[in-house]
């Protein structure tokens, strides 16, 4: 397995952990500290984050790493991220 697949398998993991913890509509919320911890590891190993926003707080509605955003009045959500929060992850963590 090379570095890159290591790594795609990884972020592939915490996004079905973030699945996991929305599904369970937030009964889990010890999840979301455990997903911050493990993309806080996997990129001081140098691994760019997908830049889906996901891996990064929302500048916007303060969701924690990990989850969805929710609807705050005068920001448009995509795919259920705002857009600040995807550009913050391409500007700090994101590929």
């Amino acid at each position: 397995m090379t570095e890159q697949q290591a790594a795609d398998q990884v972020w592939d993991a915490l996004m079905k952990l973030s699945e996991i913890a929305a599904r369970s509509r937030h009964q889990q919320r010890e999840l979301y500290p455990l997903i911050r911890q493990i993309v806080d590891a996997v990129v001081a190993r140098g691994v760019r984050a997908p830049g889906t926003g996901l891996f990064v707080p929302c500048p916007v509605c303060n969701a924690m790493v990990g989850q969805r955003c929710i609807t705050i009045p005068g920001h448009i959500l995509h795919d259920s991220i705002h857009p600040e929060r995807v550009e913050l992850c391409k500007e700090t963590i994101g590929r």
